[in-house]
């Protein structure tokens, strides 16, 4: 069972949310959970809404979305999903085409039936 002050295992906070020291290119933190308490507790007592707490998952979706990509790069990667995407087709295509072979094959032994 989780207590109410918990966090997750995997829970990061991006330390440049709540001010304090200026670092460009600094990578989210894993802080302490003695600090978290600490954090809470001073947005809690103030009612302020400057702090908020997020998954690692969430923080990674907010860094890929945005990822700034050139039109050269979107169009590389739609020609990569493509390529992909038409092997895996191929694939399909050739079982598929071995069936029906195997099925012409099976149908010409067996004799047909009456009815």
């Amino acid at each position: 069972m989780r207590s109410k002050g918990g966090v997750g295992k995997n829970s990061y906070v991006d330390e440049s949310l709540f001010g304090g020291k200026k670092t460009a290119g600094t990578a989210a933190n894993i802080i302490s959970m003695d600090e978290l308490r600490k954090i809470r507790t001073k947005t809690e007592s103030n009612n302020q809404t400057d702090a908020v707490i997020i998954t690692a998952t969430d923080m990674q979706r907010i860094r890929d979305a945005t990822i700034i990509k050139t039109k050269a790069q979107l169009i590389q990667e739609k020609t990569l999903h493509e390529e992909q995407k038409n092997a895996a087709m191929a694939k399909s295509k050739a079982r598929k085409q071995k069936m029906m072979e195997m099925d012409a094959q099976r149908a010409s032994k067996v004799r047909p039936t009456e009815y």
